[in-house]
Order: C-alpha cells, then structure tokens, then sequence
C-alpha cells in the first residue's frame, strides 16, 4: 500500500547555472547527491494526449470545456486510463430533445406531389391582375410537433430557472454556515488565547500541545469540508474515469479524433521517453524522474516530472510493484503481468503519506515546483468501492471482475492534473 506525489519543474526553472547539462541530467544529479544511497533500478516510460470540445461558433456557452485525457503509463502494462468530463444536464437533455424531434421528422413517410399543368388564361377584356401568391399551409402534424417542440423546451427552460434558483439558495445556506463556522472559530481562538494568558509558566508545554491538536483538527476539518463539497458538486463538474487495455486506448483515441474531429480538437501530446528517465529506490521509497517532451502540436521540452511514491506498510496484500519499470537493457519488450488486489487508501493514509513525501522533497526541491499529491476527486473511486463493500477499485458492475481492476486510478488522476497545462 504506497501514496504517490507529483511534482512538475517547468523548463525556465534552472537547477544549474551550466546550460550545457540537460535539466533532467542536472536534477538527478541533483537528488544523488541529495540520497546518496538510493540505487537506479531501471528506467520508465509515460504518454499523455489530451482533448479538447470544440467551441461553439453559432453562441457562446456558459458552460465550462470539457477535457478528455489519455495516459499511458509503463508501470501499469495491463491498461491505461481515460478520463473525461460529463456533459452539462440541460444540454445533455436539450440534445436528447433535438434527437428525439429530429428522429420523428425523419420516420414521417415522404409523400410526393406532381405538379398540375396550368390551363391557359381565358381572354377577358378585364385588366390583367397579378396573382396573388398562396402562403404554403403547414400540415396538421408538422404543426403539432412544432408545438411539442415548444412546451419541451419550454419545460427545459423552466427546470433550469428552478436548478439555478436552487443552487443560489443553497450557496446562500453554505455562505451562511460558512460565515457561523468562522464566528464560531474566532470565539474559540479567543478563548484559547484568553486561557493561555491566564494560565502558569509551567503550562505551557500543555498549551503548546492543545495548539498543534487544534492544528491538526483544523486540518481534519477542511479535508472533511473538500470532501463534502466533492461529494455535492454538480454532475456536469465531475469527470468519469475508466480503465481500457493499451491497444483499445489508441484505437479508441485514433476513432475520436477522425470520426468526432468537429466535436473534440487535439490540445496538445506529452511524453517521457525511457531514454529520458530514471528509477531510484531508497528504503520506503520509489523515486521516478524523466523529461516530459511535447511531442504535438509543436515539439519542445516542458521540464522535468518527478513521481515519489511511499510504501506505508509492507503488507502480503500489498500491489508487488518491483517488475514494474523498465530495465536498464530496455528491448521493448514487457512481461504481462496481473495485479494484486489493492488494499484501499483511507484518507488518513493520504495525510500520513503527505506529510512525508513532503519532507522527502524538500532535501532536493527546486523553486517553482508545482505540487500534485491530494489533488481534486482523489480517492473517489476507493471512497465508492468502499460504499459498495468491495475490496479492490474496479469499474465492472457485474459478477467476477478484473484481476487488474483500476490499480493506479488516484496516480493517473496526479498525472492528468499535473499535464493541464497551457489550459
């Protein structure tokens, strides 16, 4: 059972003042001599491809875009990840309407009409009068379904106005407990302040206690808070993660982008080569850093992405990661191989690893790195499959599912979140 962290160094951050030296040479160089024990074990590979809906030319949307994202990651050679965003409510029920009207129109059968041929006009000493042209009538069914067509989306607008003055009630009542909730941590930081003063010089070891307890309390209370608000957030605002072989996701992302071009438009592609990278063990710890090199539409090097992933315990259930990087004599060529059944991370194991990744970085961190460990919806899935009383995380509803499951779904969520970049 291990925790992940990311951390991404941008390319215009320098670890050397030589320009001579590549930065991913110049950061492992960096972390030996940070851990002078830590043993290069072999090397690793990882492509990242990521979309983007096509915006509207006809109105402009409210909505926020919708992303989808492939990964790869050479750790995992059983499946790959896609990830992608849902698509809006009303829009969702708007375009059901549009299909739903659309299919009527098409299943009407066809009828035809042949043109009479006009009598010529009778001599009349009568002045000439222009014809005056018959306005075409609609057809009783044609009417019908246009009025149909109204009162939908008529009910669409309705429920909408609805959604929306419910969420801003229900953003007031957050405002509201959000406001209490300050009061009431004023008071008490009052008070604690007050029972400090008047407390004696031999408490105050005591003292110091209770603030690190409140600390941590405080801390406990936020993650509980993100966690709520996860959980209520909107559906259209949660993206769907599912778990495909490698040869299925190339396949799946090649159909995307000829057959839905108009729909989705490639943002950009992102790789770490395995003659870019390395893999480092030190006790407890698993240390992966490679070059990320954008590959389209444009190539150039992005900087430097550097994975440390934490054992917590040393458990029989635990996932036996040590075949999962690619040796130094790489010869394109993996073992298949079956996962064990993950154990699930609490959030307590979250907050734990935390707290040490973080003192593991900082002998050899570099300013300006960005940080991808709790990142958003992490743990969704170990929060559903303990829900449902399953013991491994997996997107099969039905009896007897994968062996392999969806190991590394919290990792592939730190990778996506950490290669959004130029959003």
């Amino acid at each position: 059972m291990s925790v992940t962290g990311l951390y991404f160094i941008p390319s215009s951050t320098s670890t050397t003042p030589s320009s001579s030296i590549p930065l991913v040479d110049a950061f492992i160089e960096r972390f030996q001599a940070a851990y002078q024990n830590a043993t290069l074990t072999g090397k690793w590979a990882m492509e990242h491809r990521l979309l983007r809906d096509t915006p509207s030319i006809v109105e402009p949307t409210k909505h926020q875009p919708r992303y989808m994202h492939f990964l790869n990651l050479s750790r995992f050679p059983n499946h790959a990840f896609i990830c992608t965003s849902r698509l809006p409510k009303d829009e969702l029920e708007e375009a059901a309407a549009a299909a739903i009207a659309a299919t009527k129109l098409l299943s009407r059968p066809q009828e035809f009409y042949e043109p009479e041929i006009p009598l010529p006009p009778l001599r009349i000493e009568q002045e000439p009068q222009e014809p005056v042209p018959e306005e075409p009538q609609a057809d009783d069914d044609e009417l019908q379904l246009i009025q149909q067509q109204e009162l939908l989306f008529k009910q669409h607008r309705e429920q909408r106005q609805q959604q929306e003055a419910k969420r801003k009630q229900e953003e007031e009542e957050r405002a509201k407990e959000e406001e209490q909730r300050k009061l009431e941590e004023q008071q008490m930081l009052l008070f604690a302040s007050a029972g400090q003063q008047n407390r004696p010089a031999e408490a105050a070891e005591t003292g110091q206690e209770d603030q690190e307890s409140e600390e941590q309390q405080k801390l406990k209370d936020q993650q509980k808070k993100q966690e709520e608000e996860e959980a209520n957030e909107p559906e259209e605002k949660k993206m769907v993660m599912v778990t495909v072989d490698t040869p299925s996701l190339y396949n799946f992302y090649t159909m995307i982008v000829r057959a839905a071009n108009p729909l989705w438009m490639p943002r950009h592609t992102v790789t770490v080569p395995h003659a870019s990278s390395a893999v480092f063990e030190l006790e407890n710890f698993v240390v992966r850093i490679g070059e990320v090199k954008q590959t389209a539409p444009a190539t150039r090097t992005r900087g430097v992405i550097v994975e440390i992933d934490y054992k917590i315990s040393s458990s029989p259930d635990d996932v036996d990661e040590e075949d999962e990087t690619w040796p130094l004599d790489y010869d394109d060529t993996l073992d298949d191989h079956q996962s064990k059944d993950p154990v699930l991370l609490t959030p307590e194991d979250w907050e734990t690893g935390e707290s040490v990744i973080r003192e593991f970085w900082k002998r050899f961190a570099v300013p300006g790195a960005r940080e991808y460990i709790r990142v958003k919806h992490i743990g969704e899935e170990a929060r559903l499959a303990r829900q449902q009383g399953l013991k491994r995380l997996t997107t099969w509803k039905g009896p007897n599912p994968p062996s392999d499951g969806i190991t590394g779904v919290d990792l592939a969520r730190q990778y996506m979140e950490a290669f959004r970049i130029g959003r």
